[in-house]
Parts: C-alpha cells; sequence; structure tokens
C-alpha cells in the first residue's frame, strides 16, 4: 500500500482547525474527490495532517477507492498516529461528512464515531466501510464533486488539566432568576391577565416597563385599568406564557420546550425511520434494502434518552435534543458505531408555527427586543418542510426582513422550489402570496427594494397613481420603491401607498 502526505493546496484540500484544550474539531474540503476515486486504485491513501501535541502527531488518512479490495467502491478512513512514542494513547472521537448545502436539511449527514478507542504508534483505527460513493452521490454529497469531512478527536493526554473552575452566575442571571421567582408569587400580584380560560396572576410595574401597549392601556383610564382585569381573545395561551416568561426573565423557549416526544417519522442520511406508540409503548422500526426490516422496543434511559435491541440483535441508543434526533447503532460483531443525526417535518414545522405564534403577541404588545430574537430563531430554522410555514407567518406579521429570507430560501433554486410546493402548508398559502413567490423565482432582481432617495423621473410608479388599478405584483413593486412593506395582501399594500401619498403630499405643503 502505498502513502501519499498531502499539503493544503494538493488536490484542492483546505482544512481549519478549531481546538479548545484536547477538544478538537478539524473540517477538510476536498475539490477533488471524485478524481481521486476514479484514479487511485484500491489500496492507495492520502493522508493529511491531524493536530499535533508533542510527543505525539495525529494524521487523517483516507483510501478514496478503499483500503481492500472487498471495499471497493467505497471512502476508508483512519485517524492514525505518526510519531515514534512507545505508549498506547486512548481517544474518542467521529468523522462525518458534511452536504455541500447545508441549509437544504440541517442535520442530514453520515457520521460514524469512536469511543474510547486505543491507537498505539504507527498504527491507525477506523473503518473500512465509512462511506459508500454511490450512496454519498445519492444524499447529495457530492452535487458538486467536493467531499467534505469533519472530524473530531479527543486524545486522553497525559498530563493535561481536564478541571473546569466553576462558574459564578451573571448578575443578569441572578436578575432573570429573582424576577422568575416574583412571577411565581401570586400573592404579591395587582393585576390578572385572562386568555382562553387560562388566567395570569402578574405585576402592573412589570408590564408597563415592558411593553408600551400595556402601558397606555394600564396607565389611562380604560376599563383593563379600572378593573386591573386584562382580557385578552385571539391568542395562543402557550404563546402567551413564553410572552409573559420573556418579559419578567428576558429567557427565549427553547425547541426543547415544544418537541418532548420522539413519535413520528426521522429521516437521516440514507434513509428514514419512524417511531409509533403502540399500547403504551414506544416501537422503532426501519426498512432499508441492506438490512431489510428492523424493528425493537424502546425502553427509557434517562431524560430525553432512549435505548433498544433490534430484531437483528444489533443496538440502537437515542436522543433527542433541539428537536433532532441523535442515534447511535451498533453491529453484532462490530466495534464501531454508526452516529447518525436526524430531524422530522413535522417537528420542523410545529417549531416554526409556535415561534410564529409567540412572534405574533409580541408584536402585537411592540415587545421589540423579543421580535428580533422569534425572527432570527424561525430564520435558523428554515428547511424545506417549514418554509411555506414561516412565508405564511412573515406575511401575516409583516416582518419584511423574515420574508425576504423566506423568499430568498424557497427560490433558490427550481429543485428546492419543488419540494416546497409539495408541503402541505404551501397548499394553505393565500394566492397572492403564491403569486408573489413565482414573480421572485422568475425575476429575483426585480423585488429588491430600491434605495430611498429615488428618482422621481426614473420611478416606475409615480405618487398618485390609482393604486386600485394595478395589479398585485405592481403594488408590491411600488412600495419596494419608497421602501415601503410588501407584506400583506392587496387591500394592505393599497393602503400603504395612499398614506404614502397623502403624506408626501403634506410635505410638500408644509414646505411650500
Amino acid at each position: 500500500m502505498n502513502t501519499q502526505t498531502m499539503s493544503s493546496s494538493d488536490h484542492g484540500l483546505t482544512h481549519e482547525i478549531c481546538a479548545a484544550g484536547v477538544n478538537i474539531a478539524v473540517d477538510f474540503k476536498f475539490d477533488k474527490f471524485q478524481e481521486l476515486a476514479s484514479t487511485l486504485p484500491v489500496g492507495e491513501s492520502v493522508s493529511v495532517p491531524l493536530v499535533q501535541f508533542e510527543p505525539y502527531k495525529f494524521a487523517l488518512t483516507l483510501y478514496p477507492n478503499g483500503r481492500v479490495e472487498d471495499c471497493r467502491g467505497w471512502l476508508s478512513l483512519f485517524i492514525s498516529r505518526d510519531d515514534s512514542t512507545e505508549s498506547d494513547l486512548t481517544f474518542s472521537g467521529s468523522a462525518e461528512v458534511l452536504p455541500c448545502d447545508w441549509l437544504s436539511a440541517p442535520g442530514d449527514r453520515c457520521l460514524r464515531s469512536w469511543d474510547s478507542e486505543k491507537l498505539p504508534a504507527k498504527k491507525h483505527s477506523g473503518v473500512d466501510r465509512f462511506a459508500n460513493h454511490e450512496s454519498l452521490r445519492r444524499g447529495g454529497f457530492l452535487s458538486d464533486g467536493v467531499l467534505r469531512l469533519r472530524v473530531r478527536f479527543t486524545p486522553e493526554l497525559v498530563g493535561l488539566p481536564s478541571i473546569t473552575p466553576p462558574q459564578k452566575p451573571a448578575p443578569t442571571e441572578l436578575l432573570a432568576r429573582d424576577m422568575g421567582n416574583l412571577l411565581d408569587s401570586p400573592t404579591t400580584s395587582d393585576v390578572t391577565l385572562l386568555t382562553e380560560g387560562r388566567e395570569f396572576s402578574l405585576h402592573w410595574s412589570v408590564l408597563t416597563a415592558r411593553s408600551p401597549v400595556f402601558q397606555r392601556m394600564l396607565q389611562s383610564k380604560m376599563s383593563e385599568a379600572e378593573r386591573q382585569r386584562v382580557e385578552i381573545r385571539d391568542v395562543d395561551a402557550s404563546a402567551m406564557f413564553h410572552f409573559i416568561r420573556f418579559l419578567y426573565t428576558a429567557t427565549f423557549p427553547s425547541v426543547d420546550e415544544y418537541i418532548t416526544s420522539p413519535v413520528g417519522s426521522w429521516r437521516y442520511a440514507y434513509g428514514c425511520y419512524e417511531v409509533k406508540s403502540e399500547e403504551g409503548s414506544l416501537v422503532w422500526s426501519e426498512y432499508s434494502r441492506s438490512k431489510g426490516f428492523q424493528q425493537g422496543n424502546l425502553e427509557q434511559v434517562d431524560t430525553m434518552k432512549w435505548s433498544t435491541k433490534l430484531s437483528n440483535d444489533g443496538t440502537l441508543a437515542l436522543s433527542l435534543k433541539d428537536g433532532k434526533m441523535r442515534s447511535r447503532y451498533k453491529e453484532t460483531g462490530r466495534t464501531d458505531l454508526i452516529v447518525a443525526e436526524a430531524f422530522s417535518a413535522e417537528a420542523e414545522v410545529q417549531i416554526v408555527e409556535h415561534w410564529g405564534c409567540l412572534l405574533q403577541v409580541a408584536d402585537r404588545y411592540c415587545v421589540l427586543e423579543l421580535i428580533r430574537l422569534c425572527e432570527e430563531a424561525i430564520e435558523r430554522r428554515l428547511m424545506e418542510c417549514n418554509a411555506a410555514v414561516v412565508l405564511r407567518i412573515a406575511n401575516e406579521t409583516g416582518r419584511a426582513g423574515l420574508k425576504a429570507a423566506a423568499l430568498n430560501f424557497m427560490t433558490r433554486s427550481e429543485a428546492r422550489l419543488r419540494a416546497v410546493q409539495r408541503t402541505r402548508a404551501f397548499d394553505l398559502l393565500d394566492r397572492e402570496v403564491v403569486a408573489e413567490v413565482c414573480e421572485v423565482f422568475l425575476d429575483p432582481m426585480r423585488h429588491r427594494k430600491r434605495p430611498r432617495g429615488r428618482d422621481e423621473a426614473t420611478t416606475a410608479f409615480p405618487d398618485g397613481q390609482d393604486w386600485d388599478r394595478l395589479s398585485n405584483a405592481q403594488l408590491r413593486e411600488a412600495c419596494a420603491e419608497r421602501g415601503l412593506s410588501t407584506c400583506g395582501l392587496r387591500q394592505h399594500l393599497v393602503s400603504l401607498l395612499k398614506a404614502h401619498d397623502s403624506a408626501s403630499q403634506e410635505n410638500k405643503t408644509t414646505g411650500e
């Protein structure tokens, strides 16, 4: 077997190292992986430096076309030692293949891990059948001919400290804790908020300090202020709970507060498995061409963690965090683990809908910081399965930035737009919004906002138009020319433009 030592410029490879203590994450990018796989014979490898801690040296060794003949058509991957130190070294870590377009399916990747592996000098540890070329292509990992790897490596180096000193809570954390205790003390409350039959015992001073809408409501002679009781209609009680908690503690709800069950269909890099609730038990099942049908009853071993022994005698451990399901699968007779991260389309839709309800409440009561947090969280969660939901939320709440992000995501390619169109949420969009999606896809440059100081002579839609006669697309373009929001349906856009005309005419009159 031949081994080639590669520098950063060889074969179009770039890599970046981020180390903290002895926990290392290294990103590799092979620009010419498909060329290497087609030209290098079985048993020939390439090797790149991984990290060095004197006297230890570590490298990543890849066999693009397999280490042995039985692995032809597979990528073999190993972590090796390239030093003369005689003592064995124990390490744990993982290697994963990243998709070329991370936004298409966060967490959708091939991943293998090693736990407490011994690594003697001049030896290596890894897997012969790390990833199949055809599966990589089918999963979209090689659509641009580039292979992207992330290697996490934690060696147990003798003599290095591993104790982290305890951290004192910050003053803001202490304040949030104390305000949370105040929220849980109804005996000191002086105003009651009622929504969907649920009562919240709150404090006048907190509401008026945190929301200008509550301030005007409670400091005026409105009936709510006199009765010290506020009834709110058309607001989800769960969203109101998280809204109130933010007013008191500035705490934003995490995904783990919404997604607490493994039940559902979960997609990962090479397939899909399902967890069902049957007669009080959780049943995991998956069918694949290579392994056939596998099934097992899940037993809860810890908070949000389950395990089972499958019908093929393999073992499976599941953990649910941040709305993603992480699985650790081990076949009988093998030492390496197959680790994968899966997502549920139903869960991703549920997450953005919860945040969307919270955004509507924050917008209604003008809590700007919560509006910003909701928008940022929803945008980070954008996927094909929930993009139509995000677009609907942005349009209903008038959040132009979030709407632009959703439109840009959906119309990035024809394949993505078709995938979004196949979702149920897209079927439920208003036809005016659907028309706008088509407009942006066919002519994306036209829908970029023009700078505010526009020249009237070059404006496509000057002030004073009969706005009711224009099409929806023309109304949106006219709003964009003026720096107005393009969110909302037809009558809202017409109202914005008419109000802008009135303001412009008043300014001209005042100037004269």
